[in-house]
């Protein structure tokens, strides 16, 4: 398990090193003509709501707190407040949120990705592209019916990919659609011992640019589902989630 974690961070750092350089300097450039010619704005900042359904998919774990039944789980079916920043080669969220009520369990997660893409087809209202990205993330799930040092807690480092389209409907509107996959090493907490997750996700996003000189707005409704196998099989989840955001392109 080190040596698979090991070698996904070498990636990581070769794929940042590798990253073109012009890509990067683009992100600071403001002039209106790049905005009529590229396809993706090269910064985004997102706000926005996510559904989250962290269902239970083993066996039961047992030991709750005086007063209240064994065999509970952490499922967790709440909204969350969802930030992100994306720009070109990289991007980085946040979910964050707790039960409503008395309850006051709770649901975390922060994670980043790099990589990039490769055009399949290419034209200058079309584009076809297969991305490539390494990522990893850090899950917290918290439930007050369970022992405290039996929190959920997960730090996955995975490789993803899929088929993405964009598309341009005019002059100042952009359309993408994309769906991935990706498989992921899991480790609990920091430790030795883990397991495995699977991902599948839909994303579509609508933009909206040169509103304000540099400045444009994104619409976004995400799709996205998890599935941890774990060595403990008390542990095994699903996670779906349903997002909707709203960003700031430049």
């Amino acid at each position: 398990m080190k040596q698979s974690i090991k070698y996904l961070a070498i990636c990581l750092t070769v794929i940042y090193l590798f990253t073109p350089t012009s890509a990067t300097a683009q992100m600071f450039s403001v002039e209106p003509q790049r905005q009529q010619t590229s396809f993706v704005p090269d910064m985004a900042i997102n706000f926005g709501i996510s559904y989250m359904n962290f269902a239970h998919r083993g066996s039961a774990i047992t030991g709750g707190q005086p007063g209240n039944n064994v065999g509970q789980t952490f499922e967790f079916s709440e909204p969350l407040y969802h930030v992100s920043i994306d720009m070109v080669g990289f991007s980085a969220y946040g979910l964050f949120g707790r039960s409503l009520g008395d309850f006051n369990n709770s649901y975390s997660q922060v994670g980043a990705s790099i990589g990039n893409s490769i055009g399949l087809i290419n034209s200058s209202a079309f584009r076809v592209l297969l991305p490539l990205k390494l990522s990893s993330d850090y899950v917290i799930v918290r439930n007050n019916d369970i022992f405290a040092n039996q929190e959920f807690k997960q730090n996955t480092f995975g490789i993803h990919s899929g088929l993405e389209m964009r598309a341009r409907l005019s002059q100042k509107v952009r359309f993408l659609v994309s769906g991935s996959g990706g498989y992921s090493f899991s480790v609990s907490g920091f430790g030795n011992s883990g397991g495995t997750a699977t991902d599948l996700g839909l994303k579509n996003k609508l933009y909206f640019d040169a509103i304000y000189r540099q400045y444009g707005l994104v619409i976004g409704v995400e799709l996205n589902s998890r599935k941890y196998k774990l060595d403990d099989a008390r542990y095994d989840h699903l996670a779906t989630q349903q997002s909707i955001t709203l960003g700031i392109t430049f």
